[in-house]
């Protein structure tokens, strides 16, 4: 007899052969699961893109001493949009702030309800004030589905001691969806026109 057959008719006859068979049994339904479900969460991803389309900064004064500066302000009007099949909810939003080779980071702070923007008057618009709609607001009342897009304002506080000035600096939005994919919307440094200035209290 061929020494292979010998070898398959042992283990044929062998008292561990039902068990191994069973154990095999198991580990191939195991890994069909494991591809199926890996598979599923290959195509549940979201794509969360977007752009700046607005910048504000201002001036945070010291409580004490109000010519002190001691952090700017930023507000940014972000417009994004999920371009994934993945409907997700943001659950986080950070920036930062680059000028030069510092970098720092801003900390998100909730857009006070009396909190409104001013945009100068120009020689083809009145003077206008507005509200600030919040973006992280909507982005947690509202799940970011499909080609949807949603437009709104982030706040964020850059400390003094970190960057004095970002004024034309690089911003780097950083947004955390409910998967825990990172995304992140960039606006390299340059020129920017301030929309306007905003007021706490009207």
């Amino acid at each position: 007899m061929h020494p292979y057959y010998t070898i398959i008719f042992a283990i044929l006859h062998s008292p561990y052969f039902p068990l191994v068979l069973l154990l095999t049994g198991f580990a191939l339904v195991f890994l069909a699961g494991y591809r199926a479900e890996k598979k599923g969460r290959s195509f549940a991803q979201a794509d969360i893109k977007g752009e700046i389309v607005e910048i504000i900064l201002e001036n945070k004064p010291d409580a004490d001493f109000r010519s002190f500066k001691v952090a700017t302000f930023i507000a940014i009007k972000l417009q994004i949009a999920n371009d994934g099949p993945a409907t997700v909810s943001v659950i986080d939003w950070s920036l930062e702030v680059q000028v030069g080779n510092v970098r720092a980071a801003a900390k998100r702070i909730d857009i006070p309800p009396q909190a409104r923007m001013r945009r100068s008057a120009t020689p083809f618009a009145m003077e206008h004030i507005a509200p600030l709609d919040p973006l992280d607001k909507k982005c947690r009342e509202t799940p970011l589905r499909h080609n949807i897009p949603l437009e709104g304002w982030l706040l964020f506080e850059l400390p003094t001691r970190e960057i004095p000035d970002p004024k034309n600096g690089r911003l780097r939005v950083l947004i955390t969806d409910s998967l825990s994919q990172t995304h992140e919307i960039i606006r390299e440094a340059s020129p920017f026109i301030n929309s306007g200035n905003l007021i706490w209290q009207e």
